[in-house]
C-alpha cells in the first residue's frame, strides 16, 4: 500500500494499514505503542487504562497522611478518601498531566468510612468519595465541593 495523504506523520510511525491506534505516553520518555488486540471498545479503554503513569502517592494508613502534607507544603495538595479498591482513572490521569508542577496528588482507601471520622470529616455513605485540597503553606484541607472556594487562588 502506498501513502501519499500525511506521508510526514505515517511513515515515521510505521504506519503501514489503516486504521492502526497508537498510544503516545504523555512525554517522550516511553515510545509510542501500537494496539494489536482485538478492536472493541473494552479492550481499547483496558488498553489505555494500564498505561497511565501512576503519578500518585497511595496511604494504606491514615496515620502516613499528615507527614505528606507537612512535608509538601510548598505545593498544593490533593488527597481523595475513596471507598473503591482502585484509583480512578479520572484521579491518575490528572495526577499525571500535573506531575511536574505545583500539585501533588494523594489517594487513601476509606472504605468504612473510618479514615474520614479519623481526620475529621463525616464517615458518608456506601459510594461516596471526598476531595481534600491543601493550600500552599498550609496543613488544613479544604473540601472540594464541585468548585474551588478559597481566597486563595489556584495558579499552577
Amino acid at each position: 500500500m502506498h501513502f501519499t495523504l500525511n506521508s510526514q506523520l505515517t511513515l515515521p510511525q510505521g504506519v503501514q494499514g489503516f486504521p492502526t491506534v497508537k498510544l503516545f505516553p504523555r512525554g517522550k520518555s516511553l515510545p509510542p505503542m501500537t494496539y494489536d488486540q482485538e478492536r472493541v471498545a473494552s479492550g481499547f479503554f483496558n488498553y489505555a487504562t494500564r498505561r497511565v503513569p501512576n503519578h500518585t502517592t497511595k496511604f494504606t494508613r491514615v496515620d502516613d497522611i499528615p507527614p505528606w502534607v507537612k512535608k509538601g507544603k510548598a505545593k498544593y495538595r490533593a488527597l481523595l478518601l475513596t471507598k473503591d479498591k482502585k484509583i480512578p482513572l479520572l484521579w491518575k490521569v490528572l495526577a499525571n498531566k500535573y506531575a511536574d508542577t505545583a500539585l501533588d496528588f494523594g489517594v487513601h482507601r476509606d472504605e468504612e468510612g473510618k479514615s474520614s471520622v479519623a481526620m475529621g470529616l463525616e464517615a458518608g455513605e456506601k459510594k461516596e468519595a471526598k476531595v481534600l485540597l491543601y493550600p500552599i503553606g498550609s496543613d488544613k484541607p479544604v473540601r472540594y465541593a464541585g468548585m474551588w472556594l478559597s481566597t486563595q487562588p489556584l495558579s499552577i
